[in-house]
C-alpha cells in the first residue's frame, strides 16, 4: 500500500506543477481572447473575427502600451492612472505593492548591486537569503554603509526589508529568479534546477 502511495505521490509531483502552470497561461489566454475579443466584435463585423484575434490584440496592445510610456511626452496618462489607483483606498494598497514588486522584478535601470541576491549574516551561525533592492537609503537617515535588502517568506507572498550594513552581505552566484524561487520553495527546488 505505501509503495502505491509513493508512486501516486511522486506522479502528481511531476504533474501538479505542469498543469497548474498550463492551466494559469491558459486562464490568461482565454481571458484575454474574452475581454478582448468582445471589444473586436463591437468594433468590426463578426466576418472579419476569427478565434485567437482577440488574444493577438491583447499582445500587440500590451507592446504598445510598452512603446508608449517610453515616451516622454505620453508618459502623463501613466502617471494619471498611477494617481488614480493610487487615491482608492483598499485599490491603493494592492495597486501599489503589485506594482513595486512587478518593478523591481521587471527593473532593467537598477544598479549592479540592485537586485543581487545575497546572503544576510544574522548571527555567527544564521544567514538568510535575500535581495538587495537599493543602494540609496538616504530617505532613512545617513547611513552611508547599509543597503536595503528584501527578504522574502517561503511559501507565501510577504517578506521583510531591512537595513543591512554592507559588510553583512555574501553575494550569491544565482539570478534573482533562482533566488526567489529558491527561498519561496524553502530551498525545495533548488537553485539552477531546470526540472
Amino acid at each position: 500500500m505505501k509503495s502505491i502511495m509513493a508512486t501516486f505521490l511522486r506522479g502528481l509531483a511531476v504533474l501538479l506543477p505542469i498543469a497548474l502552470t498550463l492551466y494559469l497561461f491558459y486562464f490568461l489566454a482565454t481571458a484575454s481572447e474574452n475581454l478582448m475579443g468582445g471589444v473586436i466584435r463591437v468594433i468590426l463585423p463578426e466576418s472579419w473575427y476569427w478565434p485567437g484575434f482577440g488574444l493577438f490584440v491583447s499582445v500587440i496592445m500590451i507592446f504598445v502600451v510598452g512603446l508608449v510610456v517610453s515616451l516622454p511626452g505620453l508618459r502623463i496618462m501613466v502617471v494619471f492612472a498611477d494617481w488614480l489607483f493610487n487615491s482608492i483606498p483598499v485599490v491603493r494598497s494592492v495597486y501599489s505593492t503589485l506594482k513595486d514588486f512587478i518593478g523591481f522584478l521587471s527593473n532593467t535601470d537598477r544598479t549592479k548591486e540592485d537586485g543581487k541576491p545575497v546572503l544576510v549574516q544574522i548571527s555567527e551561525s544564521i544567514q538568510l537569503v535575500g535581495m538587495v533592492t537599493s543602494n540609496d537609503t538616504s530617505a532613512l537617515g545617513k547611513h552611508e554603509d547599509h543597503v536595503l535588502v528584501y527578504l522574502p517568506m517561503s511559501y507565501q507572498i510577504g517578506g521583510y526589508t531591512v537595513l543591512v550594513p554592507k559588510d553583512k552581505l555574501q553575494p550569491l552566484d544565482m539570478n534573482i529568479e533562482e533566488a526567489m524561487s529558491f527561498v519561496v520553495t524553502a530551498g525545495v527546488r533548488k537553485s539552477g534546477s531546470k526540472g
